[in-house]
This record gives structure tokens, C-alpha cells and sequence, in this order.
């Protein structure tokens, strides 16, 4: 009796196993939490509210040339953007393609060309609190004054803006926590002085539009200059 019983429970037990609702419907592997959502990427976040505002900051990772005949930097750069995008929220934790979700594009004003060095992707905080990390390499105009050659000293310009949006849609503050520059750099005949970063707003004309930009400056003093200190008559 106590066998046939045993037999029997097992049997139950492979039943209740086999049930939709059963152990083994228990064990189904979640959806994947950091997929892509499902939203207007061409939206940008409170669109019917005041401005997104982008807390923007470069940092000048490496400075490699400053070309006086072509007129250009090599540089290299690391860019932190930080916005909030509250339908975000449920992919707190997550790392997202910058293609899946509403991204400010950037212009750089500069001519030249920039290359980036990390995936294109997103880090999702609580709240739907977003971080983009990027570097960029590239040679950029610089429009250099060489009226007191060798004795020069210069101020570079970077200016960035986003590319699609108005200052009354899409607005930069100043990321000051992570502007600055490496404590070493590659460049070589040029003393780095300084470095500072503003806000400023500009017209483009194209498409007759007002839009928040960002403008890093980096002071140099060409070596010869600094050489010649301790001699004023020629310095």
C-alpha cells in the first residue's frame, strides 16, 4: 500500500510539472530588461514643456599638433553629456544605442573631422538620468594670428552646438565638474596655459535658428617665447 501510494505521488507531481502553470512554466527566461524601447527617438524628452536641457563637458585627453601652415589642432577629446529622460525609467541600469533612444547630434562649428573611439551607447541611471561618455580624435581649423610669430601665443576654439534643435527646444550648461585638460600632453613647441569653457548662443543663418552652444578655449605660448623669458629685450 505504502508503494502504490509513493507511485502515485510521483505521478501527481509530474503532472503539476507538466501544467502550463506548472514548475517548469516558472523556469521561462525573462524578457530581456535592457531591450530596445519602443518610442519616437525624434521626440525629445518633455516636448511639450520648457527646453531639454544637456549638461555638456569637454575634456582635452591629448593635444598632438598645432599645424601654423594648415592652420589646424590634432586632438584628442572626451565628451560627457548628461540629460534626464523620464521614459527611461524602466531601463535604469542598462546601456542603450544611442540609436534606440532621442539623442542630441552634435555640430561641431570647426571644419574638419572628428572620429569616436567608444560605442555609441548610453548608461541609464534611476529616473531615466542619462550618461553619454565619448572620445574623439580629429584635426580641426583653428585660425591662427601669427602676427607676433615666434613669439606668439594663440587661443584655440572649439565650438559645439547640437544639430537639429533650437535654443528653445534643446539647451547646454556648463558640465564644470569634468572640463580640463589632461596633466600630460604630447604637444611639442607649444606650453598649454589654460583652459576655459562657456556657454554662448549663435544664429545660423541657414536655417534662420538660435541655438545653445558650448565653446572650449585652450591657451598656448609657443616654447620659443617661453625660452626667451629671461631675456626681455628679445622676449
Amino acid at each position: 500500500m505504502r508503494h502504490f501510494l509513493m507511485v502515485l505521488a510521483v505521478f501527481f507531481v509530474a503532472i503539476a510539472a507538466l501544467a502550463p502553470g506548472g514548475a517548469r512554466a516558472q523556469t521561462t527566461v525573462p524578457e530581456n530588461p535592457c531591450a530596445p524601447p519602443t518610442y519616437r527617438t525624434d521626440i525629445r524628452p518633455g516636448s511639450s514643456g520648457p527646453a531639454t536641457e544637456i549638461t555638456f563637458g569637454l575634456r582635452v585627453a591629448d593635444l598632438l599638433e598645432i599645424d601654423d601652415v594648415n592652420q589646424t589642432i590634432s586632438i584628442d577629446l572626451a565628451i560627457r553629456m548628461r540629460w534626464t529622460d523620464p521614459r527611461l525609467a524602466a531601463w535604469d541600469g542598462c546601456k542603450l544605442s544611442i540609436d534606440d533612444i532621442w539623442f542630441p547630434d552634435l555640430v561641431l562649428k570647426n571644419s574638419g573631422r572628428m572620429f569616436s573611439r567608444w560605442p555609441e551607447t548610453v548608461s541609464v541611471e534611476e529616473g531615466g538620468k542619462i550618461t553619454y561618455l565619448q572620445r574623439i580624435s580629429g584635426s580641426f581649423s583653428s585660425y591662427h594670428k601669427l602676427t607676433d610669430f615666434p613669439f606668439d601665443k594663440q587661443t584655440i576654439a572649439l565650438r559645439i552646438y547640437p544639430l537639429d534643435w533650437s535654443i528653445g527646444k534643446v539647451v547646454f550648461r556648463n558640465d564644470e565638474a569634468f572640463t580640463g585638460m589632461s596633466p600630460l600632453l604630447n604637444i611639442s613647441d607649444w606650453a598649454i596655459t589654460g583652459i576655459q569653457a562657456e556657454l554662448v548662443e549663435e544664429t545660423f543663418e541657414a536655417v534662420d535658428q538660435l541655438r545653445s552652444g558650448y565653446l572650449l578655449q585652450i591657451s598656448a605660448e609657443r616654447y620659443l617665447r617661453e625660452s626667451l623669458k629671461n631675456f626681455p629685450i628679445l622676449a
